[in-house]
């Protein structure tokens, strides 16, 4: 039908966390692991999955939007190139700029990362700033960690 799904499960995960034995947090265990359990069947069947959470609340920073995609090929098993898909893709037609960005093709924005190692293999790397190597942000270069003379 078109429609999109965000499972925002890092904040309900944390939660989890810090509310360790409390009803509350138990209470969300099960629904938790049933979600976790269907979304590699609805990847793979072509529901349109985007990333985002509820950053910035309670022990959710922001800035940590790696650990949501390494939460949904590690807890989930979801391969990370279909997550990957879930926040470039994906989040560009949920924006209706789907033909402007989200996928790397002549005429489309350059909006890339350049990355050190693999995160199709890796996708945990993606958490530390470091392996940002360069950022491009509508084909202007935003940070340069490349070490070109």
């Amino acid at each position: 039908s078109g429609t999109f799904l965000t499972p925002s499960l890092l904040f309900p995960r944390e939660m989890m966390t810090v509310m360790a034995g409390h009803p509350f947090a138990e209470a969300m265990r099960e629904p938790w692991d049933q979600m976790a359990a269907i979304l590699p069947r609805a990847s793979a069947a072509g529901v349109k999955l985007l990333v985002g959470d509820d950053y910035g609340a309670f022990t959710l920073n922001h800035g940590r939007y790696g650990e949501e995609l390494e939460l949904y090929v590690r807890d989930c098993g979801v391969p990370a190139l279909d997550v990957i898909r879930w926040a470039t893709k994906n989040g560009a037609e949920a924006m209706g700029m789907g033909s402007e960005t989200g996928t790397v093709e002549p005429g489309k924005l350059a909006d890339l990362l350049v990355v050190e190692g693999d995160p199709s293999a890796d996708i945990g790397l993606l958490k530390d700033r470091a392996n940002l190597l360069a950022i491009l942000k509508g084909g202007v270069l935003v940070k340069d960690g490349l070490g070109r003379p």
